[in-house]
C-alpha cells in the first residue's frame, strides 16, 4: 500500500511540473479594425443588461492560439 501512495504522489508531482497554467492576455476592442464584422448594437445591449443585473467587468480575456 505505501508503494501505491508513493507512486501516486510522484505521478502527481510530474503532472504538475509538465502541465503549464493557461495564460490569458488582456485585449482592447477596436471596432474599426478588430471586430468590424460584429454586431456592436447587440454587444452593447447585452453588456448593459449584464451591468443592470449587477455584473462587474473585471477584465477582457483571450485564449492563446495553439500551434498546429
Amino acid at each position: 500500500m505505501p508503494l501505491v501512495l508513493w507512486f501516486e504522489v510522484v505521478i502527481k508531482i510530474l503532472f504538475l511540473k509538465i502541465i503549464h497554467p493557461i495564460q490569458f492576455t488582456a485585449i482592447a476592442i477596436d471596432p474599426d479594425t478588430d471586430i468590424a464584422d460584429s454586431d456592436l448594437v447587440h454587444f452593447n445591449y447585452y453588456n448593459d443588461e449584464l451591468k443592470r443585473l449587477g455584473f462587474v467587468k473585471l477584465t477582457d480575456f483571450t485564449a492563446p492560439s495553439l500551434l498546429g
